[in-house]
């Protein structure tokens, strides 16, 4: 794929891609079935794909905002990233990969075990005037 930037323009972005499946399928067919609905996933990602969502993104300047002036606060904390192993070893880091979503608070694990000092990381994707009104709700606790 060759993308040229046009002026004005900096930065990276990350054009998402998803396979869907039934459970059962997921359990009772073989994998590599799940391995090729993976990879009909990336071949989805085009140049035509992309310029179509840049395009959407111009439209409505940026991803529209859903949550009508709150945010949302999700707990990741508990979610055993740090523990998963598909058989290559634990991961180097586990979460959210990006979101385009400006009105979200993660709190994720810090990967390490609350036996061993483990502690929390907040992931925030908030625009700095929810950012403020996040710390004052902090500081209230």
């Amino acid at each position: 794929m060759v993308f040229l930037m046009e002026d004005g323009f900096a930065g990276n972005a990350v054009i998402t891609a998803y396979a869907t499946s039934k459970v059962a399928d997921l359990v009772e067919k073989p994998f590599f079935l799940c391995v090729e609905k993976v990879m009909e996933a990336i071949e989805r990602v085009t140049e035509e794909n992309v310029r179509s969502e840049i395009d959407w993104l111009v439209v409505y300047r940026g991803i529209p905002a859903t949550c009508k002036g709150n945010f949302n606060v999700s707990a990741w904390s508990k979610l055993p990233f740090g523990e998963l192993d598909f058989g290559f070893g634990k991961p180097g880091h586990g979460g959210p990969v990006v979101s385009g979503n400006n009105e979200l608070v993660l709190l994720l694990s810090d990967g390490k075990s609350e036996r061993n000092g483990g502690g929390i990381n907040a992931w925030l994707g908030l625009e700095h005037d929810k950012m403020k009104e996040f710390m004052l709700h902090i500081f209230e606790i």
